[in-house]
């Protein structure tokens, strides 16, 4: 494909509310496998929420709905009804997500970088053979939609983290 033309598509599939991903393994027992397995992830929908489906292990089928994360510094943020569930807003839900920013991306990245974005989603994706993975990802500010402008990290319940690429 042409290196040029990528950013284009991924732009035109963003505003037309649909983006593939990948996860990669960072840590965990998923990164001391050789060769590391890599998940394809397709994320829909627009503006406030969507839906999120990611391939693992074994071909586990996991499926979720993100939201907007409650509290990004912009107008344009989440209205009231369109918040994370009181499901995905539990502190035992995403908890460790800071340090799975932080694992990825670097010591104090979710401080510095990841607060208060304008599009910062969260997702709690559940598999068909027991998977639960915790899915953050966000969009810079004044970002143009390029691959680059999105950053995201994912956790499962096994003890894996894993960078979400664009």
């Amino acid at each position: 494909m042409n290196r040029k033309l990528f950013p284009v598509l991924l732009a035109t599939s963003l505003m037309l509310g649909c983006a593939s991903a990948r996860m990669y393994p960072v840590r965990g027992p998923l990164a001391s496998e050789s060769p590391h397995a890599v998940y394809p992830a397709k994320i829909t929908g627009l503006l406030y929420s969507g839906d999120i489906k990611i391939t693992v292990a074994n071909g586990e089928v996991c499926k979720g709905h993100w939201t907007l994360v409650k509290g990004g510094n912009s107008a344009d943020a989440a209205p009231a009804d369109a918040t994370p569930s009181s499901a995905t807003e539990d502190s035992s839900v995403a908890e460790g997500m800071p340090v799975a920013w932080d694992t990825v991306y670097g010591q104090g990245y979710y401080v510095a970088h990841v607060l208060g974005q304008r599009l910062y989603a969260h997702a709690m994706v559940t598999g068909n053979h027991g998977t639960i993975l915790n899915v953050e990802f966000y969009r810079l500010n004044n970002a143009t939609n390029v691959p680059s402008d999105f950053h995201g990290v994912a956790k499962d319940n096994r003890g894996d983290i894993f960078k979400l690429a664009f």
